[in-house]
């Protein structure tokens, strides 16, 4: 009888040793999926970082550009400044060497007060 005792303590030991290692290896692929899970939404927070910061790239890129055209706009409207005045008609309406919306201006060689 103590061989079929060693045996079914054996037996058993083995049984219990089997049951750990599948539970081991359940939870090998429970964090196995966690991981990939971690791994695919760290992959897509840096596609969208990569995508945001091209994007802010692009924006200052613009924002240069518009920035080059309103120093042009601004050089170009001061030398239109110069070069036109109101007319005497309606001078008393507006600010001197600003255009006059009410009717045509005149080209003029110097800048001339009210």
């Amino acid at each position: 009888m103590s061989l079929y005792r060693d045996r079914d303590k054996s037996e058993a030991k083995a049984m219990r040793a089997i049951a750990k290692v599948r539970a081991a290896n359940k939870e090998i692929k429970r964090l196995s999926a966690e991981n990939a899970d971690a791994q695919a939404k760290e992959a897509f927070a840096l596609g969208k970082l990569e995508e945001t910061l091209k994007i802010e790239g692009e924006l200052r890129s613009e924002n240069k550009r518009l920035e080059k055209n309103l120093a042009a706009a601004r050089l170009s409207n001061d030398h239109l400044r110069d070069r036109y005045v109101p007319c005497p008609d309606h001078r008393d309406k507006h600010k001197t060497g600003d255009e006059c919306l009410m009717c045509p201006l005149e080209p003029v060689l110097g800048k001339q007060t009210p």
